[in-house]
């Protein structure tokens, strides 16, 4: 069996002052991940909506400077950050720098 692991990125999408791409599952493969993996990009002074939902999130900075805000607290995040949210932890990310902030998001429901 011929196999490529390397992921090819959906078609970005916009959700609000952000750039989403989906990296899994893959529509184009026929395989599921029990989570789903999006890079998305806020662009220089951009804010994300506020947000909270039911599953499990993980964010890891690729490239950029920003202020994260959970549950009211600030906290600065940089290249190589890392960060979880628990169900229903609001959260939202400020773009404080000139460059583009990238961050890897990978999200999952408990159970699966």
């Amino acid at each position: 069996m011929d196999y490529d692991p390397r992921i090819i990125p959906g078609p970005a999408s916009a959700h609000g002052a952000m750039s989403i791409e989906r990296l899994l599952p893959e529509p184009s493969r026929d395989r599921e991940a029990p989570f789903t993996a999006t890079r998305f990009t806020l662009p220089p002074q951009g804010t994300s909506a506020l947000d909270h939902h039911d599953e499990r999130e993980l964010w890891v900075v690729l490239s950029g400077e920003g202020t994260l805000s959970v549950n009211g607290k600030a906290l600065s995040l940089g290249p190589g950050d890392a960060v979880y949210f628990p169900p229903r932890y609001s959260h939202q990310l400020r773009n404080d720098s000139a460059q583009p902030l990238v961050v890897l998001s990978v999200y999952w429901r408990d159970g699966g």
